[in-house]
């Protein structure tokens, strides 16, 4: 069991190792990149987990057909002390305009299962490094190459009907399709790709809940081309 005060939080299995939040950021403060090269950017505290982002102080500027945007590479960590998640790191990306924040795939994940607290530090400051140093550039070539992707007819609703899906409110289309045409008028990205993320990483950082944000984030991410000509599934029409 886990116990704050008089509350109980969980009912946890023998096989469960406890990793706090404290842990993390002890681990956190003892990387020398961490405060240096990294910095605290968002932090938030759930009833099951947290959300800590930390991003590069100097921004990168980056190119695709005559559009430059300056881009921030980071890194995501969550973690939960009830089981809900495991300890992960991901790569992110913070678009400097804006301030929309783009989170990658795991890069490194742990549950929390006959964990050793003395290996996390090692596989956690080498995950960071791997994050920031190949993920995040790969995230922000594919970023600035959806600038080239059109979107096929009936796209936008399919990816907008999903994601309010996903966070449990159909009112979220409606800001969905408000920031896809401030989107496409701010920046002239037209009806394409990277209008379609940018407005879902806009609707997501309005949303008071950090586990949808989260959620949001890495869908936006995971619709970017991939340099393989894969096909997002939400382009393509069911029963095709």
């Amino acid at each position: 069991m886990r116990t704050k005060g008089e509350v109980l939080r969980a009912f946890l299995s023998p096989s469960f190792s406890p990793f706090d939040h404290r842990d993390l950021l002890a681990v956190l403060e003892s990387l020398p990149s961490v405060g240096e090269n990294l910095l605290p950017f968002q932090f938030a505290l759930t009833e099951t987990s947290l959300h800590l982002s930390l991003l590069a102080p100097e921004p990168f500027e980056v190119g695709w057909d005559g559009q430059r945007e300056k881009l921030h590479f980071g890194v995501y960590l969550r973690n939960s002390e009830v089981g809900f998640a495991k300890v992960a790191l991901s790569a992110c990306l913070h678009r400097h305009a804006c301030g929309n924040l783009f989170v990658s795939e795991t890069v490194f994940a742990k549950v929390h299962l006959w964990l050793d607290k003395r290996a996390i530090k090692e596989r956690l400051s080498s995950a960071l490094e791997r994050a920031v140093s190949l993920t995040a550039p790969k995230v922000a070539e594919a970023l600035m190459a959806s600038l080239s992707v059109s979107l096929p007819s009936g796209a936008k609703e399919r990816v907008f009907q999903h994601a309010a899906k996903m966070a449990g409110q159909k009112a979220l289309k409606e800001l969905l399709a408000m920031e896809y045409e401030r989107e496409k008028e701010t920046s002239g990205s037209g009806e394409t790709l990277f209008t379609l993320v940018q407005a879902i990483a806009r609707a997501a950082s309005q949303l008071p809940d950090a586990e949808t944000r989260f959620s949001l984030s890495r869908f936006a991410t995971s619709l970017l081309p991939k340099g393989n000509g894969e096909v997002p599934f939400l382009f393509v029409p069911s029963g095709r």
